[in-house]
């Protein structure tokens, strides 16, 4: 299993990324986090992805959405405590190169 946390910097960043490639792939993303402006308690960070992207195999598509959401608040006076979300869309199932292949009999 691969986990990636993103918790909330200390300071404030950014970062956007477009791409594109074989089989008509296009994605964008960004990334951007930092103390939320007004305070020096709560931070914030933001990840997002868009992709829409074709395969070697026909209708096999890799498009993916996401947004993932983080907060993190450290009063002062007590121990730091973090909460946050991901909210990721429904994909839908994926053919098999070799169930979907018709047979030659």
């Amino acid at each position: 299993m691969d986990v990636t946390t993103k918790r909330p910097p200390l300071t404030p960043f950014g970062e956007v990324q477009l791409q594109a490639g074989n089989y008509d792939r296009y994605q964008g993303s960004f990334d951007i986090g930092g103390p939320v402006p007004g305070g020096d308690q709560l931070y914030y960070r933001l990840t997002g992805l868009l992709r829409d992207a074709k395969t070697w195999y026909p209708g096999n598509d890799d498009d993916r959405t996401y947004i993932a959401p983080a907060l993190t608040w450290r009063p002062t006076s007590v121990r730091p405590s973090r909460s946050s979300a991901s909210i990721k869309a429904a994909e839908p199932p994926r053919a098999s190169a070799t169930s979907a292949r018709p047979t030659d009999n």
